[in-house]
């Protein structure tokens, strides 16, 4: 889905973001990062925090690209907003993400328990690979907006 389809459906709107916005939100990634293998949560806790690393994400890359998810389908639009930006070289993960969206959604508004071992493994392994590309793509593409615990030396 484009960017334009996004904003003529009302799910996203352009809206500038500064360096601090972006270092919250990787701060927030960092911290779901860790915080989704603790000890003696449910799977499906462990799950939805894989999940919230994974959307932290890509937020960051909508927010630096400039635009802003609206409230209503906000986690579905991150996510459709995310590929439009990534192109074809991260764009078919988008579907991946959209799944978990709809696999948190179940087990938080549903049906508690029926996450898997595996699926919180191999949903915590792409927020991670995740993280690696957005720090990339940020530095590549507004190396302004670079948290500094992203920044390498060379980024000086």
């Amino acid at each position: 889905m484009s960017l334009q389809r996004l904003q003529r459906e009302s799910q996203i709107e352009q809206q500038p973001t500064k360096p601090e916005e972006i270092a919250e939100l990787a701060w927030l990634l960092e911290r779901d990062l860790a915080a989704h293998s603790s000890s003696g949560l449910p799977q499906d806790w462990r799950f939805a925090i894989a999940y919230s690393a994974a959307l932290q994400a890509a937020t960051i890359v909508v927010r630096a690209a400039g635009y802003r998810a609206l409230s209503g389908a906000h986690h579905y639009a991150t996510f459709a907003a995310f590929g439009a930006i990534a192109g074809d070289e991260y764009s078919d993960r988008v579907e991946y993400r959209q799944t978990c969206r709809n696999k948190r959604n179940r087990a938080e508004y549903q049906m508690a328990g029926q996450i898997s071992e595996a699926e919180v493994a191999a949903l915590a392994h792409e927020a991670r690979d995740l993280r690696d590309w957005v720090v990339a793509w940020l530095r590549y593409h507004h190396p302004e907006l670079l948290p500094g615990e992203w920044q390498s030396p060379e980024d000086g």
